[in-house]
């Protein structure tokens, strides 16, 4: 439900956030990332959002300033970060990766090399240790035929 209902649109505020992000640091735009590390807080699976520049984790920022949002009228984090959450949980165990060691790094990449299709690549980490990537959008697609 989520790859096709959301997918693109989310991949579309993704990279606006980015873009924000990398104005507000002066930086360009393939200096900015956002880490997103799953946490349980009071039992309760959560995500803890990071933005970071050339790979180095600044501060704490929340879902909708990720998402360039000023209000989530839609409830887009209600629906979306629990399947982060499954999705992270998943590679972890695909890639053999303890869930306390594993984080997925969000970044923008130009699709075909081309600038004016940019698109939002998923890296999963062991620790310090790059693993996998993939496209955003196949990794919603991936849950959604779960």
């Amino acid at each position: 439900m989520i790859g096709q209902a959301f997918g693109p649109k989310i991949e579309r505020n993704f990279i606006a956030g980015l873009k924000k992000f990398a104005n507000e640091h002066s930086v360009l735009i393939d200096q900015v990332q956002v880490c997103i590390t799953p946490q349980v807080i009071d039992e309760q699976p959560a995500l803890l959002y990071r933005k970071a520049i050339d790979w180095q984790p600044k501060e704490e920022v929340t879902f909708k300033q990720i998402m360039d949002m000023k209000v989530d009228l839609l409830g887009l984090e209600a629906s979306i970060s629990p399947a982060i959450f499954q999705i992270i949980a998943e590679q972890s165990q695909k890639l053999s990766i303890e869930p306390d060691n594993i984080s997925a790094w969000l970044f923008i990449v130009n699709k075909d090399n081309d600038p004016s299709e940019p698109c939002i690549m998923v890296f999963f980490y062991n620790g310090s240790e790059p693993v996998k990537g993939y496209p955003i959008l196949e990794l919603f697609e991936e849950e959604e035929t779960q």
